[in-house]
């Protein structure tokens, strides 16, 4: 039997083997979670974590006067909201250990107040679990 004809034979023998809605199925969610990591990679790389073992966060201006953790609420009686100008979520993580903490992170985020025209930050400092970017359920602000 000739060689093409031993691949042809392999090939279909494999076609038919496989389910190819099962097959697409997981392709597909496998590259949909590859590009998933990579852009994640990329949003949390470089100016998103704010400088290491600094402990600190470098807002656009002053730290609002009246946070929700790390969450905007309000600045001298004016709505805050996140400002995503910096970065896609508005917020990023500072690592922290020493400096008489126990390790962990800072969450920081920017925040637009007084209908954009005035910009501050809100951070709150955490302990337990990894750093997040975005600011559900922060405690209280630091």
């Amino acid at each position: 039997m000739p060689q093409d004809n031993k691949t042809r034979l392999l090939a279909e023998g494999i076609a038919r083997a496989i389910d190819r809605r099962a097959f697409l199925k997981q392709a597909s969610t496998t590259v949909f979670a590859l590009i998933a990591a990579l852009l994640l990679g990329r949003l949390s790389e470089g100016k998103a974590l704010a400088d290491n073992n600094a402990c600190t966060c470098y807002p656009p201006g002053p730290y609002c006067s009246n946070c929700r953790g790390a969450d905007c609420y309000m600045d001298n009686g004016n709505m805050c909201y996140i400002n995503r100008i910096y970065y896609p979520t508005g917020c990023w993580s500072s690592y922290c250990s020493g400096r008489g903490r126990a390790p962990g992170y800072y969450l920081c985020c920017d925040c637009f107040c007084n209908g954009g025209s005035y910009q501050c930050g809100c951070r709150d400092f955490r302990t337990i679990g990894g750093p997040v970017t975005h600011p559900g359920g922060a405690a209280a602000n630091s």
